[in-house]
């Protein structure tokens, strides 16, 4: 049996591509433990708008906000969009990543690698520390 601590009251938590999979798992147990959670997604905005209705549902607040991680501007655009939104950004889950094979993915990512999705997190990363509010 699993026991939360709710130790998270009263902070906000940005789950990059956290509609689905890992990262909705990851949100869950977030809030579970009393965050507020954003949710980065990049094109499964059904899952994404299904899963903060759950959060919700558990008591959480929370939010679906769209974001490109391969794209700088849209990685930076989501952190400011959580801070202005939550009002802080305590904890940053990046599970933006890639889902396919490998050799294609070396030969598409490695040739340009401002185009793969785990670049993203360079992008995310680095705008955190910025606006961080610990």
């Amino acid at each position: 049996m699993t026991t939360t601590s709710q130790s998270l009251i009263g902070k906000t938590a940005l789950v990059t591509s956290g509609a689905h999979g890992v990262g909705a798992a990851v949100a869950r147990a977030l809030a579970a433990d009393g965050a507020d959670i954003a949710i980065g997604y990049s094109s499964s905005v059904l899952k994404a708008e299904a899963l903060v209705r759950e959060l919700k549902g558990l008591g959480a607040r929370a939010i679906a906000f769209p974001a490109d991680q391969t794209n700088p501007a849209q990685a930076k655009r989501l952190i400011h969009q959580v801070i202005d939104t939550f009002g802080r950004l305590d904890v940053l889950v990046d599970d933006a990543g890639v889902a396919e094979p490998l050799d294609s993915y070396v030969r598409t990512h490695f040739a340009n690698p401002g185009a793969s999705r785990a670049a993203g997190s360079r992008f995310t990363v680095g705008e955190r520390p910025r606006r961080l509010t610990i």
